[in-house]
């Protein structure tokens, strides 16, 4: 016995040595990551591209995923979960492209709380923070891309001109303090190879070495975003390659009958390139400039203004007002007089102040998403007649009061009203259910609008779904993107319709959503964004969510055949009209936008209200859109990056409105100064 008690009492011992010593070891193993931004602020409502520093004190290989979790004070703003990553002992770093997440409320440094988690632990971090908008800030960002490693010239006449905020009129504080314009330290190396990575900036620079030392598949990646609205200047020289070329001519949108550039053996451009040139390369713009013109452009230089507000793109009036000035216009105050009253609207509706709304370039709220929603509601989703509540309220009543009491009186069982009192009461719990079932729908339900731009030969620039999402249950809906930007739609309300039951049922009150109305936590992101990943998020019953996709990839919807006989027909309406009959795969609607000159559309259309579309088309005027035509694609949580013409020029839209199913597919074609 005392053997076997001295066998056991040492096998303890071993044993707690050997938990003494793995928590040793353990408690020697520290990671460490830090969140290193690639500029001093990112985009509003874009992807936040960051570099992560992992040191891992250790010599095993670490395997697992990095989770984020972005806070101010209490409120949960995003949730991301990276791919698999392995480390091994010492440093590394990795390129990251975070999610969007929600605009911090005042304070624009965010926490981020991390945790590495393996497969059976999981190792807490020191939070990093990094400085994002708030939900008044307007924050730009312009790429700077290089391949010298030091004596960057961001204070010079050339970046000067390039910050937005310079343009501000002078008695502009908002501007002054609201409106900044960041310049992000870009070597050739760093440049994207996939164009959903360039929606981080708002204008790309590549100067003359970076551009002979980009990739083929940078300069392809770089085209289709400019393609899809994005903005680039590209600083010419000598030396280019065959892939230089091929890229200056998608630029220039070269036809068939001769490429635009051309070069000698020895790569330099014939002619010499001289001139400045403003070009619109699809949806987006292109400056082309000479090596030797950067040296020529001074603050002053009209030239430079000129192309700087190109890239900018804004609008008409505002280049002149800062052609002539040096500043744009401020925009004018709405009147604080009393708004026009509706007919029939109540007593209590008229006379109400109409008060200014402050100025702000921050993103604005729009009730286009309301109408959207309003619009994609499922038609085969009704109201509970208010009748049909009153009626079973009614045979309620009559089942536990007067047949209770006259039917089992009579039958002299009285004694049974305590069991048909809670069977009458689940009995018509039920009958409650299933008529909610009826008319609310069993099974999930969702439409979209598809918005496709159009090139010169029918190919896809760009394509936005906007989906709703109508849930018979509660669920966590998981959707699996590749090459794909995909953000909840932030919802501003329109006026409620006293008159209309289905508004009142549908719209929610001024202002976006609060996380009270939205699930308990934002969406989460997993996987590397944005070539592979999925989005999480929680979808109440019955409650319509309205989600957006973005994305450069061929739409899910079929191409328009014969574009290019609407393409030459182009602006002829009638032949127009004539050419699209042929088409026999494509039944539906022709419209046109063009301001000034052009009528205003009809109040509706058989396919999608005229509201709808002319936002879509005409765009928005408020906020950085009073001052911008267009705004570089974000795919972001609003619609401000959707418009793709000036209204104050002669640019003109062909829309074309058709139905696939129960789904709305908009084909749209820009045509700049036409």
């Amino acid at each position: 016995m005392k053997l076997v008690a001295r066998g056991v009492r040492n096998i303890s011992w071993v044993w707690v040595t050997l938990q003494l010593l793995a928590t040793v070891a353990l408690a020697a193993e520290k990671l460490q990551v830090d969140l290193i931004p690639q500029g001093p602020r990112p985009r509003n409502h874009s992807l936040i591209p960051v570099e992560a520093r992992f040191k891992w004190d250790s010599t095993r290989i670490l395997e697992g995923r990095l989770e984020m979790e972005f806070r101010e004070g209490n409120q949960v703003l995003g949730r991301y979960r990276s791919g698999d990553l392995a480390l091994t002992g010492g440093e590394q770093r990795f390129r990251m492209l975070l999610p969007p997440t929600s605009a911090p409320f005042s304070d624009s440094q965010v926490e981020v709380l991390m945790k590495f988690v393996t497969a059976g632990n999981k190792m807490e971090i020191e939070p990093s923070m990094l400085s994002l908008p708030t939900a008044r800030e307007r924050s730009l960002v312009v790429g700077w891309c290089d391949a010298a490693t030091t004596g960057v010239e961001l204070s010079s006449d050339l970046v000067r001109n390039l910050r937005l905020e310079h343009f501000a009129p002078p008695l502009d504080t908002i501007a002054q303090r609201l409106l900044t314009t960041s310049m992000v330290r870009l070597t050739p190396e760093d440049l994207p190879a996939q164009p959903l990575a360039y929606t981080s900036f708002d204008v790309m620079v590549l100067k003359e070495a970076a551009f002979k030392a980009a990739s083929e598949r940078q300069l392809q990646a770089l085209v289709r975003w400019v393609n899809g609205g994005g903005s680039v200047c590209v600083f010419l020289g000598g030396g280019l390659q065959a892939h230089h070329v091929r890229f200056l001519n998608q630029l220039a949108e070269s036809s068939a009958n001769g490429p635009a550039f051309i070069c000698d053996s020895a790569g330099n451009l014939l002619p010499p390139q001289r001139d400045m040139l403003c070009r619109h390369t699809g949806v987006g713009r292109s400056v082309l400039v000479s090596s030797k013109n950067e040296s020529e452009t001074s603050l002053n230089d009209p030239t430079w203004r000129t192309a700087a507000m190109f890239l900018w793109k804004l609008r008409s009036g505002q280049a002149r007002a800062i052609a002539d000035s040096g500043h744009w216009e401020l925009p004018e105050k709405p009147s604080t007089g009393n708004p026009p009253v509706a007919r029939g609207q109540p007593f209590f509706f008229q006379n109400r102040p109409q008060y200014a709304a402050p100025l702000s370039y921050g993103v604005q709220p729009t009730d286009l998403g309301a109408e959207l929603m309003n619009r994609l509601m499922p038609r085969t989703v009704r109201l509970i007649p208010f009748s049909a509540l009153i009626g079973m309220l009614l045979v309620f009543l009559i089942v536990i009061g007067p047949a209770d009491y006259f039917i089992l009186g009579f039958f002299r069982r009285r004694r049974f009203t305590w069991l048909l009192f809670p069977a009458a009461s689940i009995a018509f719990t039920l009958g409650t259910v299933l008529m909610a079932n009826h008319y609310l729908g069993l099974r999930d339900q969702r439409r979209s609008l598809t918005v496709v731009d159009l090139a010169k030969d029918g190919t896809t620039l760009r394509w936005n779904r906007y989906e709703l999402v109508f849930a018979a249950r509660d669920k966590q809906a998981v959707t699996e993107l590749k090459d794909t930007l995909w953000a909840q739609l932030d919802i501003q309300a329109a006026p409620v319709d006293l008159y209309n039951p289905y508004n009142r049922a549908y719209n929610r009150s001024y202002g976006y959503r609060a996380d009270t109305e939205r699930a308990a936590a934002p969406p989460l992101y997993a996987g590397t964004l944005p070539v592979h990943f999925q989005t999480s998020e929680t979808i109440r019953q019955w409650r319509p969510e309205l989600n957006r996709f973005f994305s450069f990839e061929p739409p899910p919807v079929p191409p328009i055949k014969n574009w290019r006989a609407i393409e030459e027909a182009w602006p002829d309406l009638q032949t127009l009209r004539a050419k699209l009959a042929e088409t026999k795969s494509f039944s539906g609607e022709l419209h046109v936008f063009s301001k000034p000159h052009s009528p205003p559309p009809p109040d509706s259309t058989g396919i999608l209200p005229a509201a709808i579309l002319e936002a879509l088309c005409l765009g928005d005027n408020h906020g950085l859109l009073s001052v911008v035509s267009q705004i570089s694609p974000t795919g972001g949580s609003n619609f401000e990056d959707v418009q793709a013409m000036d209204p104050e020029s002669n640019d003109s839209v062909l829309a074309l409105v058709t139905q696939i199913g129960e789904d709305i597919v908009v084909y749209r074609r820009c045509f700049y100064g036409n």
